[in-house]
């Protein structure tokens, strides 16, 4: 496809600028759309410049849609509709992109451009249906701990995730609204600076859901997120908050007191095991140095002790004379009773 972008003369006029008209138009699908992209600081019809004008969608400044030469032709590319018509509004200064019988499908952002390095600022075509998109995000508190993994999902009902980009947003607490990435229809991924391939954005195809997975998670992280479709249907918004460290060290120490407990208990249990044996080997020499030592005769030593005490013990600690104690109660017995 020509392009037909005409090269800058050498002019005294300055370089015109663009200036797109309404920034955001919503609309239900069936109806017609009038997009203006007005000149500044130079004319549409002038004869000198002669402009040509093209029109890029969405948000894709490499990639031409639709293209109105300067001789009046207009140029499609592959798959665009005839519903897409442009024109030039000599007293307006404007040329003009109408979409008629709009379609949901035509959401997008349409930019006005000419030399292929002057560009309007877009404006924004949203077109709604009987049942208008909506966006439920889940889950709406996600707790993950600090250097694991966070997955955000953001469910479109009354629409098909592919017919959209998606953008999303965050807020920090007491911090305005920001842009972490955007996620267009062709799958590529723009992301805001500061923001890096920890941020990683999916589609679901079948489940109608677009998913943002936040790896390594940092306390920094933690934020509302909010995942927004056509600038102005957002989702209701999902808070992650982040364990802190500590909570991984308490773990950690834990960890570590297991792993010292099965080492002591590796090294001590040789030990106590030497213990035994050596015990077992005193009480046997022991046993094979008294050889009375054994079975029923085990408490022998006591009652040989308890023998040789009295047997070395003075004659005189027992003194008891057996034939006086005969004597008297022989005589108690002879007494005559009274």
């Amino acid at each position: 496809m020509a392009t037909g972008i005409s090269r800058s003369p050498k002019s005294a006029e300055a370089s015109p600028i663009l200036i797109q008209s309404p920034e955001v138009v919503k609309v239900p699908g069936g109806v017609t759309v009038r997009i203006q992209c007005a000149f500044e600081s130079s004319n549409v019809n002038n004869t000198v410049q002669k402009y040509s004008v093209h029109w890029y969608h969405p948000q894709n400044k490499s990639h031409i849609i639709l293209s109105h030469f300067v001789d009046g032709r207009v140029s499609r590319a592959r798959g665009l509709s005839d519903r897409f018509q442009p024109s030039r509004d000599v007293p307006g200064n404007s040329y003009i992109l109408t979409v008629r019988d709009v379609k949901l499908g035509d959401s997008a952002v349409y930019i006005c451009g000419i030399w292929g390095k002057i560009f309007g600022n877009g404006t924004r075509l949203n077109v709604t249906s009987a049942n208008t998109p909506v966006l439920i995000q889940s889950p709406s508190l996600e707790r993950v701990p600090e250097g694991q993994t966070a997955r955000l999902q953001c469910t479109m009902r009354n629409a098909a995730v592919t017919h959209t980009d998606v953008h999303w947003n965050r807020e920090l607490p007491g911090k305005d609204m920001e842009r972490v990435l955007t996620h267009d229809i062709k799958n590529n991924t723009r992301r805001s600076p500061g923001f890096t391939e920890r941020f990683h954005p999916s589609r679901d195809t079948s489940n109608k859901t677009f998913i943002l997975t936040i790896s390594n998670v940092q306390p920094s992280d933690a934020a509302v997120y909010y995942c927004s479709v056509w600038g102005d249907i957002s989702g209701n918004g999902s808070q992650l908050s982040v364990t802190m460290l500590d909570v991984g060290l308490s773990g950690e120490l834990k960890r570590v007191w297991i792993i010292v407990g099965a080492v002591l208990g590796a090294a001590l249990f040789p030990a106590a095991v030497i213990l035994s044996w050596i015990r077992r080997d005193r009480f046997r020499k022991q046993q094979s140095s008294c050889p009375h030592l054994t079975g029923d005769n085990i408490l022998l030593p006591d009652y040989e002790n308890i023998s040789h005490y009295r047997h070395t013990q003075k004659s005189d600690d027992f003194q008891v004379d057996a034939n006086l104690i005969y004597m008297n109660v022989s005589a108690r017995s002879k007494a005559p009773s009274r």
